[in-house]
């Protein structure tokens, strides 16, 4: 996990020193909020070579905690179990911040007849992007052709 850190001084006391997360990365880089079990850290690498700054985040709770204090232009939510975890934090991100770039990444196994998948095409969050992870690895190299821009919802 990347996370660039802030040292603040206790003033009073035993002077200890606590940490408080940064909310702005290094200039030019990207934030990126990864949200899910990333079991290989494939998708993290392929965010961190293209110069991007990834924070992960385990649960919903975490991300949500998270992206309340730090910035972020994109979250990557990993719906490798849990669809409709997913989408709760697609929707508690959308409403922190309405223009982030949000890709919810499915597994290839979900079919368009999944219920919770159907229900999210039916009922779309602004911004937010259902692909598969080889979908998302294209739009990371600049390909995007394999993504269905239906799936795109503005």
């Amino acid at each position: 996990m990347t996370t660039y850190l802030k040292q603040l001084k206790i003033v009073g006391g035993l002077g200890r020193t606590a940490t408080k997360p940064d909310p702005m990365p290094p200039s030019g880089a990207e934030n990126v909020l990864l949200v899910g079990d990333d079991r290989r850290e494939i998708i993290q690498k392929r965010f961190q070579r293209s110069g991007a700054i990834v924070t992960r985040a385990g649960s919903r709770s975490e991300a949500l905690d998270v992206a309340r204090h730090q910035s972020f232009k994109r979250a990557v939510l990993l719906a490798n179990d849990s669809l409709l975890s997913a989408t709760e934090i697609a929707c508690n991100l959308h409403d922190l911040y309405g223009s982030m770039q949000i890709f919810i990444v499915i597994d290839a196994r979900f079919k368009k007849s999944h219920r919770a998948l159907r229900q999210l095409y039916e009922h779309p969050i602004a911004g937010t992007e259902i692909v598969t992870r080889r979908q998302l690895q294209k739009r990371l190299h600049g390909g995007g052709s394999d993504v269905n821009p239906s799936n795109r919802v503005t």
